[in-house]
């Protein structure tokens, strides 16, 4: 069965919702703060950053306060929303804007009082105006992919440049795992780093456990443990894969043979059209 029209018109959407907000520009230290879901988009701009040679850290609203801000300096702060209510999120924001760091909160239209924090405060709004908030600051996390390596950089940048193409890709690449995907009745999902965005996105609309492949535990209950791979990493884990394989559950493998960069955003797509859940 081929994915629906109606997931794919609203994939598309976000990609354009994605390319008409404004550019973020990254460079030195860098810190993303998100919670509330808003992680998923958070971790394809972390992968972005990390792999471009950036110092980037990752942190919940409540980590960045307490453990991060108050000791370190940062060129950059990015912190994402999805719950209009996040407080939590809204007052890491303002404690950044207030330690005088360069900070940007990119997030769906907030509760208007949280809205008027954010007013008082010297830091940059970016509203994301979507119907699938979530997926287009996903797509939008990818769009703002700092320059690295120039090799590679052009690479992504002619990736990116092709995303449309990408929903067709999927489908001819990855119908048959999608399939698998949504006739489990239960589902365990593991992945490797760059790929975390991807199974967050599976395990909030299924309800599953999502957990990195090197702490992999078979959960006997799931019907069916899916792992999400880059070619790039596959090799440091084929031990574990093998430990699966002789557990005798089954397991279907999503395997992106692309840049790390490109695969964490390529996977929450896979998500959303597998799912028909383009959140």
């Amino acid at each position: 069965m081929p994915f629906s029209e109606l997931a794919v018109r609203a994939l598309l959407k976000s990609i354009n919702d994605a390319a008409s907000l404004p550019k973020i520009e990254l460079a030195g230290d860098v810190l993303v703060i998100s919670s509330g879901g808003a992680e998923i988009a958070a971790d394809v701009l972390y992968v972005s950053a990390l792999s471009a040679g950036l110092k980037v850290l990752r942190a919940s609203p409540t980590e960045a306060s307490v453990l991060v801000m108050p000791y370190r300096d940062f060129d950059r702060v990015i912190v994402f929303a999805l719950d209009p209510k996040d407080s939590r999120a809204v007052r890491a924001a303002t404690e950044s804007a207030l330690m005088g760091y360069n900070t940007v909160v990119v997030a769906p239209p907030l509760h208007e009082t949280l809205e008027s924090r954010l007013g008082m405060s010297n830091v940059q709004r970016v509203v994301v105006k979507s119907d699938s908030p979530l997926t287009t600051m996903s797509v939008a996390s990818l769009l703002w992919a700092p320059k690295g390596n120039e090799a590679r950089y052009k690479r992504l940048s002619g990736e990116v440049a092709d995303i449309r193409t990408v929903p067709k890709w999927l489908e001819d690449n990855y119908r048959p795992q999608a399939e698998e995907l949504v006739a489990a009745k239960s589902l365990s999902v593991y992945y490797t780093p760059s790929l975390r965005a991807g199974a967050m996105y599976l395990c909030r609309a299924r309800r599953c456990l999502a957990a990195p492949l090197d702490a992999l535990e078979p959960m006997q209950g799931s019907e069916l443990t899916l792992l999400l791979a880059t070619t790039a990493e596959e090799h440091d884990y084929k031990d574990i894969e093998l430990r699966l394989a002789s557990s005798g559950i089954r397991q279907v493998k999503v395997l992106f043979n692309t840049d790390p960069v490109t695969a964490s955003a390529y996977s929450v797509f896979f998500a959303a059209l597998a799912l028909d859940l383009v959140m």
